[in-house]
């Protein structure tokens, strides 16, 4: 029995060990428990509910305000840019418990919890209840008090396909679509077309007129540039329209001029883009600007050279993105990739000079503006308004047969640039380049046509003169190419520093010496030497010179010495020191001054420099006399 008495007493043990640690049922339901969390109360504000039991066990409500004021999400947008990342913000409105109306708040959702945003939107009067919590309170119960409708909205110009229709998106809305909300921020709200073409014959018209305000080796790029942009998601040119000229040539106001097709509020005041931006916010808008021409406005060059090096650096990074169609990759702070977001239109520049560089310079196709007619340009900026319904009608021709222009635009650039490819060009990207505006001024000859703006004879004399255009528009590059060639640059350097004794070249053998002024040519670094056929030059002490030579001048001289010898030997400048087995060297073993170094071998005829006095060659001077002694004797 003793026995059994303590097993008993062991079960006892155990079962209030195990109702110990037994949850408590739930509480009955309360007949007066909120059917809510939150309420409005009678001034609107946003409350909370408790229910706290007291010492005697009666249940107490409590309505505690979290703010002193009230706020409703009264909409919810999805803003799509096209990239595939959607984004999405609150249309927020709110008033005081006073009455006080806020300002409707357009706040981002990745913004809206930690509620900072009141502040910043309705400043101190709109006050959230101090206390832990309360901030995540006032958010919950503004999401839950609400119920906003929902509106997809469109970031980008250009075309899109929505509810299997092709439509051209625009700040107005769509071209060839009904109901469609499209928001442009800021310096891109201009892109703005009529609702409907009012007379489009005439507006072509107007468009056309344009050809006449100057040599139409400006104004046919400027045009086809115009007409070929609404087709770049077809067609991604590779290339930038840089229109050039001197302060006073009126190169802006043919850029605004052209801008004006995609919205009458354009003028050379109000661009798009300006070089001032950051090169950020040029690609961001860039990629905004789908199927549209895209002014990047008043290239200057800079006095200062950190100035200008920073200038340059930004303007290669925008000329390589599109003339590469594409964009740098970033990160997320959470080291995820993020989505490119490439030039999804045509670029076009102005400035009074071109960037560095000749891989820059290949990518841009460059037009000297010249000769601008201010009476033709003062006539055609009058009726400005007029330019924007000609591209209503051509992108609203150009949705309604897009699949078959998809394929046909292709093909026939293709037969284009396989015939620009057989002329003559300075950059393996010209022919392209020029196919280009060939092309562009092709679909605005068919669409004159069409309208009704041209008869057959009109369109096909545009096309023909387009031809010629193409020819000095092409002339037009071969200058600029060949004084962004680094092996050009570094020749001119060459020849100036030799001509101006700022380096010293000296005979390679004693018996060069004689022929020599004062043993050698220039007073400066020695740099090379020569003998009857051929001038011997230090690579590592030339290239230097070169490099300083333009530092001192304010350029750079970026190339490095394995591709500078690479280029100076395909331009012809220098020869190469062929081995066997396939072995190529740019530099000789040369025995000068009694010494054997490497040096870089040139045929004396591709730097002979003429004297003043009857064209003989600087190296083949007699010795001036030696000057009197200066001083006292």
């Amino acid at each position: 029995p003793a026995e059994a008495k303590q097993w008993s007493n062991y079960a006892a043990q155990a079962q209030a060990f195990i109702d110990a640690i037994k949850p408590p049922p739930p509480p009955p339901p309360e007949e007066d428990a909120p059917k809510a969390r939150y309420k409005r109360d009678k001034e609107g504000r946003l409350c909370v509910i408790t229910i706290v039991r007291t010492e005697k066990g009666k249940k107490k409500r409590y309505v505690d305000p979290l703010a002193n004021f009230g706020a409703t999400i009264d909409e919810q947008v999805a803003l799509d840019d096209g990239s595939g990342e959607i984004t999405r913000a609150f249309t927020i409105s709110g008033v005081l418990e006073d009455g006080t109306t806020l300002p409707t708040a357009r706040v981002p959702a990745k913004e809206f919890a930690p509620l900072y945003w009141i502040a910043e939107k309705w400043g101190a009067r709109a006050a959230p209840r101090a206390g832990r919590g309360v901030r995540d309170e006032l958010r919950e119960a503004m999401q839950v008090l609400s119920s906003p409708t929902e509106r997809h909205v469109y970031t980008h110009t250009g075309f899109r396909e929505i509810d299997g229709k092709m439509v051209y998106l625009h700040a107005g809305g769509a071209v060839g679509g009904a109901g469609v909300s499209v928001e442009l921020d800021g310096p891109l709200a201009p892109f703005r077309l009529p609702d409907v073409a009012v007379d489009l014959r005439e507006a072509v018209t107007r468009s056309l007129a344009i050809l006449d305000l100057a040599p139409h080796a400006v104004t046919m790029p400027l045009l086809a540039s115009v007409y070929l942009a609404p087709a770049a998601s077809i067609l991604d040119p590779d290339f930038i329209g840089w229109f050039k000229g001197p302060t006073g040539s009126f190169k802006s106001e043919l850029a605004a001029l052209a801008m004006q097709h995609y919205g009458p509020r354009f003028e050379r005041k109000r661009m798009p883009i300006d070089w001032m931006s950051t090169a950020a916010a040029i690609e961001a808008r860039c990629f905004l600007l789908k199927d549209a021409l895209c002014a990047v406005d008043d290239y200057v060059p800079a006095s200062d050279y950190r100035q200008q090096k920073a200038l340059d650096q930004k303007a290669q990074q925008v000329i390589r993105g599109g003339g590469n169609r594409s964009a740098r990759s970033r990160m997320s702070s959470g080291m995820v990739a993020r989505t490119d977001r490439p030039p999804r239109g045509l670029i076009l520049c102005t400035g009074e000079d071109t960037p560095p560089g000749l891989s820059t310079v290949g990518r841009i196709l460059i037009v000297d503006v010249e000769k601008v007619d201010v009476a033709k340009l003062t006539e055609a900026q009058a009726t400005k308004g007029r330019l924007c319904h000609a591209m209503h009608g051509y992108v609203e021709r150009l949705a309604r047969d897009y699949t078959a222009q998809a394929i046909a635009l292709p093909k026939r650039y293709a037969e284009i640039v396989a015939v620009t490819r057989e002329r003559e060009h300075t950059h393996a990207r010209q022919p392209d380049q020029i196919a280009y505006v060939l092309l562009g001024i092709e679909l605005l000859a068919q669409f004159a046509l069409d309208v009704g703006a041209l008869d057959a004879a009109g369109a096909e004399k545009l096309r023909a003169d387009s031809q010629v255009a193409a020819e000095a528009l092409a002339k037009q590059q071969r200058a600029p190419h060949r004084d962004a060639d680094p092996a050009e640059r570094f020749m001119v350097a060459l020849r100036s520093l030799i001509w101006t004794k700022q380096v010293q070249i000296t005979g390679r053998l004693k018996s060069d010496v004689g022929k020599l002024l004062d043993g050698g040519v220039g007073d400066g670094d020695l740099i090379g030497w020569f003998d009857a056929d051929y001038i011997y030059l230090d690579p590592d002490e030339t290239r230097a010179q070169v490099v300083e030579f333009y530092r001192r001048s304010g350029e750079h001289f970026a190339t490095s010495k394995n591709m500078l010898h690479k280029l100076l030997h395909r331009a012809g400048y220098i020869e190469i020191d062929e081995h066997g087995a396939g072995e190529r060297r740019y530099d000789f073993q040369v025995r000068c001054e009694g010494r054997i170094t490497r040096v870089l071998k040139m045929q004396r005829a591709k730097l002979e420099i003429g004297d003043l006095e009857g064209g003989a060659s600087l190296f083949d001077r007699a010795p001036e006399p030696p000057k009197p002694p200066t001083g006292p004797n």
